[in-house]
């Protein structure tokens, strides 16, 4: 396991584990019902569970990315044990298989027949664009989603209310980036920001 992932995922951990905690506050653990049949949702049982929807390409052409999430998750939320508060929590691994349309397919599965309370995380900008209007059709909050288009900032900004549970837009789109991965990884470890081990 690359130590700057899971020491970046902590970060993340830390976050949304905030998040949750505003989400379950503000809305409760929420239904499976598209947003035009949802009723405002009571708080939060003490001691339920949070049943978190984590969209990731675990096979297809992008597995190993997948799979470095799902390692480095499972890896930060149990220095936690597994627990916001006083809620257990539980994973609903949810395989975007790197493609639009199967990625938001196996989302709304997770949300209508998981149950799933908030949903987090994907890696691609079209899986992000396409689960956008499962979060929206569902009102399930969606934090830290790894797609760069701006195509996402254009679809929130047609509609903000809408869009809105699709939260946390975790990098930015490919034209702010002013140094490539790689420039930005040398220029890192020559003015001594990240020191790798190895």
């Amino acid at each position: 396991m690359n130590s700057f992932l899971f020491k970046k995922s902590r970060k993340f951990v830390v976050a949304l584990t905030t998040a949750l905690l505003l989400s379950l506050t503000l809305t409760g653990c929420g239904g499976a019902k598209p947003a035009s049949e949802t009723t405002p949702a009571a708080s939060a049982a003490p001691n339920s569970v949070i049943k978190i929807g984590i969209i990731a390409p675990l096979t297809g052409p992008a597995a190993r990315t997948g799979q470095e999430f799902k390692d480095s998750i499972n890896m930060a939320f149990g220095e936690i044990n597994n627990k916001v508060g006083e809620h257990p929590i539980e994973f609903k691994w949810i395989d975007s298989e790197s493609d639009a349309e199967k990625g938001a397919r196996a989302y709304e599965s997770a949300i209508v027949n998981d149950k799933i309370t908030v949903g987090f995380m994907d890696w691609h900008s079209w899986v992000s664009v396409s689960c956008m209007e499962v979060a929206a059709k569902y009102k399930m909050p969606h934090f830290f989603s790894y797609g760069a288009t701006d195509v996402v900032n254009q679809k929130y900004k047609s509609d903000p209310e809408k869009y809105a549970y699709w939260m946390g837009k975790a990098w930015p789109t490919p034209e702010k980036l002013s140094i490539g991965y790689v420039s930005a990884v040398e220029e890192a470890i020559k003015k001594g920001l990240w020191k790798p081990e190895n």
